[in-house]
């Protein structure tokens, strides 16, 4: 009988560390989900920060292409400086959509990284309470059985 009682007991104890390790592991795969979130945030205010800086860059260069056409009386709406002010315009164009594209990519990725911890962590506390009961069954029918109560 003691022998039964003990396997009962190991089998509660069991079932106590199988959910304590899936809460722990699930409490773990929440904290990265939330990383993600916050490295999604990140990636969303560099790429903002990023696009600001490449305007503003542009815009710095167009100014000073703009005061040495000037300084040479060169005009500024036609021919070669037209043509060169048109270029540096499709440039930072086509910059901002690497920066665009780049900063959703990454963005997207960790918000995909994210929703995948949320999930395992939910995994986490359903293969817990699975194992758990798993383990108080069969210490429960293994109880049983030495008591004598199925024979």
């Amino acid at each position: 009988m003691w022998g039964a009682i003990i396997g009962l007991a190991s089998a509660a104890v069991s079932a106590y560390s199988s959910k304590k390790k899936s809460d722990a592991e699930s409490n773990a795969n929440a904290a990265n989900a939330e990383s993600m979130e916050e490295e999604k945030k990140f990636q969303e205010w560099r790429t903002a920060t990023l696009l600001k800086k490449q305007q503003q860059y542009t815009n710095s260069v167009m100014a000073a292409q703009r005061t040495a056409f000037a300084k040479n009386g060169i005009r500024l709406d036609t021919g070669t400086s037209q043509q060169l002010a048109e270029s540096t315009l499709a440039q930072a164009a086509e910059d901002a959509s690497y920066i665009r594209m780049e900063g959703e990519f990454n963005a997207k990725r960790a918000s995909s990284a994210g929703s995948l911890y949320s999930q395992q962590a939910k995994d986490a506390q359903t293969a817990g309470m699975i194992s758990g009961g798993t383990t108080l069954l069969t210490g429960g029918w293994q109880f049983a059985q030495s008591m004598g109560w199925f024979s």
